[in-house]
Formats: C-alpha cells, sequence, structure tokens
C-alpha cells in the first residue's frame, strides 16, 4: 500500500500537466503557480498530521495515498510553471541564467529535504523517530509554502504572455486540440527529456543506494552524495550561463556526447572505492556536473519549442509524462540490469541510452525556423 501510494504521486503528473497548463495559458500563469503551491503545501503538512495504522486501521495508507496524489498534481505544473514564468520574465540576454534558477531550487530543495531528515535522525532516538519525529519534516514544509505562496502573489504576470492573453483572435486550446496540433512538439521535449529524466534519478536517488550497497564506502555515501548534490546544484546555474553565452543547443550536447562516452568508465571507477574515496566520489562529481549543465538548460530549450499560447500546457505536459514513466522507474530499471546482468557498471547503459536519445532531440533544437513563433520566447 505504501508503495502504492507513491506511484499514484507519479501517475498524477501529468493530470496535473493538464489542469494546470489549462488555468495557466488560458487564465492566469500567476494563479496556477500560487494554486500549486496551496496544492503542495497542504497535503504535505496534512501526511505530518496523519493518523497511524494502529488508531485509523486501513484509511491511514488510503489518506496518505490520496494526499499523495495531490503532492502529484501539483508537481505537474509547479516545476514547468516555474521555469516557464521565469524564462517569460527575464530580459532577453539572460534567458537562460533566469531559467536555471528554478532547476537550482528543484536540486537545493533535495538538498534542503535531506538534511533536515539527517538531522531529525540525527537527534532523535528510535523511540522518538518512530513516534512523532518523523512528523517534523512535513510540518516544517507549512513554513515554505507561506513563504512561497506570499511571493507568487506579489509578483506580475510576464507582460509578453498578457499581450498575447488579450488578443481578440485568440483561442483556448483544449488537451485534445493540444495533442493533435502539437504532438511532434510535446514528443520533441519528451525526447530531449530522457537525460533529465534517467539522468536526475539515477544520480540523485539510486547512485546514493548503489554506493552503500555495491562498494566499500559505508557510511561515507551519505556525505559524498550530499556533496555532490551542491556540485549539481552549482552547474544548474553554470548551465544557465552558458546557454545565454553561446547558445542551448551547444551547452545540452556537450554533456549528452560526454554521458555517452564517460558513463560506463565512470560506473567502473566507483569500484575502486577499496583504494580511496576520492575515485567514488569524482566519478559521481563528475555525473553531477554534466547533469547539472543539462538540468540547468532545460527549460530555454522547451521554450524555444513551444509557442506562448500553449507553453504551459503543453511543456507540463510533455515534461511530465517523461518523469511519470522514464524517471520514476530508472532505479527499478538499474536494480534490474544488476541483478540481471551481474555487472555492477551495467546502469551506465541506462545512462547511456539516455544521453542518445536526448542528443538526438538535442540536436532537432534547429529543425524550427528562426522566424516561427514557435523560436520567440515571448
Amino acid at each position: 500500500m505504501v508503495f502504492g501510494s507513491f506511484a499514484a504521486g507519479f501517475i498524477a503528473r501529468p493530470i496535473g500537466a493538464v489542469v494546470f497548463g489549462r488555468i495557466g495559458d488560458n487564465s492566469s500563469r500567476k494563479k496556477a503557480l500560487t494554486i500549486s503551491i496551496y496544492l503542495m503545501a497542504i497535503p504535505t503538512t496534512l501526511i505530518g498530521l496523519l493518523p497511524t495504522f494502529e488508531s485509523a486501521g486501513i484509511w491511514a495508507p488510503v489518506m496518505l495515498t490520496a494526499l499523495r496524489i495531490a503532492q502529484g498534481l501539483a508537481i505537474g505544473g509547479e516545476f514547468t510553471g516555474s521555469m516557464i514564468f521565469l524564462v517569460e520574465h527575464a530580459p532577453e540576454n539572460k534567458k537562460g541564467f533566469y531559467g536555471s534558477i528554478a532547476t537550482f531550487s528543484a536540486v537545493v530543495g533535495v538538498i534542503i529535504g535531506s538534511g533536515i531528515a539527517s538531522l531529525i535522525f540525527y537527534i532523535c532516538s528510535d523511540d522518538q523517530l518512530y513516534s512523532f519525529g518523523w512528523r517534523i519534516p512535513f510540518l516544517i514544509s507549512a513554513v515554505g509554502g507561506a513563504v512561497g505562496s506570499y511571493i507568487r502573489k506579489t509578483v506580475s504576470e510576464p507582460k509578453c504572455y498578457i499581450k498575447n492573453r488579450d488578443k481578440e483572435n485568440r483561442t483556448n486550446l483544449t488537451i485534445r486540440e493540444l495533442i493533435y496540433k502539437y504532438k511532434a512538439k510535446i514528443l520533441h521535449i519528451i525526447l530531449i527529456d530522457f537525460l533529465t529524466a534517467v539522468g536526475f534519478f539515477m544520480i540523485v536517488i539510486f547512485i546514493a543506494s548503489y554506493f552503500q550497497k555495491h562498494t566499500n564506502i559505508g557510511i561515507y555515501a551519505q556525505y559524498i552524495n550530499t556533496f555532490n548534490m551542491f556540485v549539481f546544484a552549482i552547474f544548474n546555474i553554470i548551465g544557465g550561463v552558458l546557454c545565454d553565452k553561446f547558445g542551448v543547443k551547444k551547452v545540452m550536447a556537450f554533456p549528452c556526447i560526454l554521458f555517452i562516452l564517460l558513463s560506463y568508465p565512470l560506473f567502473d571507477i566507483m569500484q575502486y572505492s577499496s583504494y580511496s574515496l576520492l575515485f567514488p566520489l569524482c566519478a559521481q562529481c563528475i555525473m553531477s556536473m554534466l547533469m547539472g549543465l543539462f538540468f540547468g538548460s532545460i527549460p530555454l530549450a522547451f521554450i524555444k519549442i513551444f509557442p506562448i499560447h500553449a507553453r504551459f500546457s503543453g511543456i507540463s505536459l510533455a515534461h511530465n509524462i517523461s518523469m511519470a514513466i522514464f524517471g520514476g522507474t530508472t532505479p527499478l530499471i538499474a536494480t534490474f540490469l544488476l541483478n540481471y546482468t551481474n555487472n555492477l557498471n551495467s546502469p551506465a547503459f541506462l545512462l547511456i541510452g539516455a544521453a542518445l536519445l536526448s542528443l538526438i532531440g538535442v540536436l532537432g533544437l534547429n529543425s524550427y525556423k528562426a522566424k516561427e513563433e514557435v523560436f520567440r520566447y515571448c
């Protein structure tokens, strides 16, 4: 039941993309982002208040599943809506940098969440942890939700969005019309997003477990992973800045090519942990730098593909389909490869395949003519 609740969150993401995409394109970018943060903060806080199975019986996991679905719906519009909002607000020569702030924030959120959880584990005894300690991180999220909602209420709509929304001849696309008219663009984003989905879950989640089970790192696994999450976050911003200077296609192609060439050797290097912790540290660090460059570039790349009147719906739907299908299954597939092949380097094949598909998508960014509306940021 617990695993089902987490799966429900992933399944709800594309549905949330449709709902918030309609609001963001047809009504208000600001409204979509404000509602999404409430829909994330309130269920997260309520998870910290859930009754135990002993007191509520089967209703406890049922309520957990319902709250996870609400979180999934919120994520469906939250991340992509933030990147769109930032890039549309940005000056023409800093759109890559502004977009990378959204991806940087996502990684920093993971770091903060992990840090709070580690602190709770450190200060609470086992009895305290199981009785009330596990609730504290969820309850703290109410503070973040309050701050985030205040900020979003005070910012203005992007001028380019208002101008487009107020056009008399503008049409509001239904989800059916969106898929029919822009199916090629949706598939293009999914293609580019392969490395985002696989790489993020591989580097942020799977490798920490891989270190503990398949190397001699032991208790240092968490420290190495935390250090490299900071590296990952910093290179998000670097990726955005480089996009403004050299162009998004060049910046995204570079990590794709290096992932294809280096993924297998880097997993091999991790096996030298018995000689020095520097081997796994450096191997994951290189992956984090490359993934940071790519992840920090995706806001600008995605916005190049979709015209403004369908941007929120199209990007959100494509990205969340990719994350739900390919990202959420990455740790499971990587574990299957390890068990099936008995090759400790086999998860690298997943990264290589994802990088190859994303490279094809990145190289296709020039398939749109510069005069087309899709190449106008605003």
